[in-house]
C-alpha cells in the first residue's frame, strides 16, 4: 500500500475544508457588515426593502468573488439570504429596539469608557 496517496488526500481535505469553512465565516461577516452597514445607509424607518435589498447585492457581491454560483444556487442563496436577514433584524429589533445604531453606538461609548485602550 503506497502511503503518499493517503497523505496527499487527507492534506487536500484540510485545504478544502479550510476554504470551505473560510467561505461560511467570510459569508456570516459579510451578512452582519452589510446589515450593520444598511442601517445606517438609511436612517429612519420605512426603507426595509431598501435596505434589504442593499445588503443582499453587498453579500451576492462577496460570494460571486469566491464561487462561480450555478442560477439554481442563487436562487437558493437568495432565499436563505431573505430568511436570515429577516430574523437577523428582527432579533435586533426585539433586543434593541428599532433604532439600534443608537443603541449600538451607546454600547460602544460605553465600552470605551470601561476599556481604555479600545477607541
Amino acid at each position: 500500500m503506497n502511503i503518499v496517496p493517503l497523505l496527499l488526500v487527507g492534506v487536500v481535505q484540510k485545504i478544502l475544508q479550510s476554504i470551505a469553512q473560510g467561505l461560511w465565516d467570510g459569508l456570516w461577516a459579510t451578512i452582519f457588515q452589510a446589515v450593520a452597514y444598511a442601517e445606517q445607509k438609511w436612517a429612519g424607518s420605512g426603507h426595509g426593502a431598501e435596505k434589504k435589498q442593499w445588503a443582499k447585492e453587498q453579500i451576492m457581491a462577496f460570494v460571486n468573488e469566491k464561487a462561480q454560483l450555478s442560477w439554481i444556487q442563487r436562487m437558493l442563496l437568495n432565499m436563505f439570504l431573505d430568511n436570515v436577514i429577516d430574523a437577523l433584524v428582527k432579533e435586533i429589533n426585539d433586543a434593541l429596539g428599532h433604532d439600534w445604531t443608537e443603541a449600538v453606538k451607546g454600547v460602544e461609548k460605553y465600552l470605551n469608557e470601561k476599556i481604555p485602550f479600545i477607541k
